[in-house]
């Protein structure tokens, strides 16, 4: 049970390390270009993409402690 604890721990703290570049993501993609470009629509799926992988990792983690 203390494995279980300490990977839960770890996969938290990764998530949290995640949300932090992600808001740096977000933050950033405001300086590619005032307009819409190919580059700034990249950043911006990608951006989406964390979001959705983010989101799927923390519903993981609450399944687990709920067991």
């Amino acid at each position: 049970m203390q494995r279980g604890n300490s990977e839960s721990g770890d996969l938290k703290a990764d998530l949290e390390r995640m949300r932090a570049l992600l808001g740096q993501m977000q933050r950033n993609v405001a300086f590619v270009s005032s307009g819409d470009t190919p580059l700034k629509h990249q950043f911006e799926l990608e951006i989406e993409m964390w979001q959705i992988l983010i989101r799927d990792m923390d519903e993981k983690v609450s399944a687990q402690e709920a067991h």
